[in-house]
């Protein structure tokens, strides 16, 4: 068995633990939950954009048409996302949360796009983004399932299976 704890508030993961085991997502005790703010744990969505704004790619930048500033990470880390399916088989656990992204639903974003995040949880926890355009042009993105793991030593931490991946 397994505990899972996620927010609708930027459909964000904030809590994964397998029993009988330390969290394997970092449980940051400061975290603050705010409507609105981004929820420093776990695993924020980040979407269009990764990081801060400015340091994207043209292609990315050219898809929000605004001169305000932008906040990092994008601007679905803090939208409420609804609960499309819950489904338990057996020992298998699928949620899916839905946010419609319309075009002009959020400042200077003229796309439509509908995400899904897709969480599968067996004897692992298997986490899914999807992006669907609804739109005729071509919309250009980054983002990221920023995922804060608990990890005792950093300096001990390796990552494998990533050959090949550019």
């Amino acid at each position: 068995g397994a505990e899972l704890m996620v927010a609708q508030q930027g459909a964000h993961v904030f809590s994964y633990q397998r029993e009988g085991e330390q969290p394997l997502i970092w449980p940051n005790p400061e975290a603050v939950f705010k409507q609105g703010k981004g929820i420093r744990t776990g695993v924020p969505v980040c979407w269009p954009w990764f990081g801060v704004f400015d340091r994207n790619p043209q292609s990315v930048k050219a898809m929000r048409q605004s001169d305000q500033p932008a906040g990092a990470h994008g601007f679905v880390r803090t939208a409420r996302w609804e609960l499309a399916t819950t489904e338990l088989d057996g020992q298998t656990l699928r949620v899916d949360l839905v946010l419609p992204v319309p075009a002009g639903g959020f400042p200077g974003w003229p796309h439509q796009v509908d995400l899904t995040l897709s969480l599968l949880l067996d004897d692992h926890l298997h986490i899914r983004l999807t992006s669907h355009n609804h739109g005729t042009d071509t919309v250009t993105l980054s983002q990221a399932l920023h995922t804060y793991f608990a990890v005792s030593d950093v300096r001990k931490v390796q990552v494998e299976g990533l050959d090949g991946v550019a």
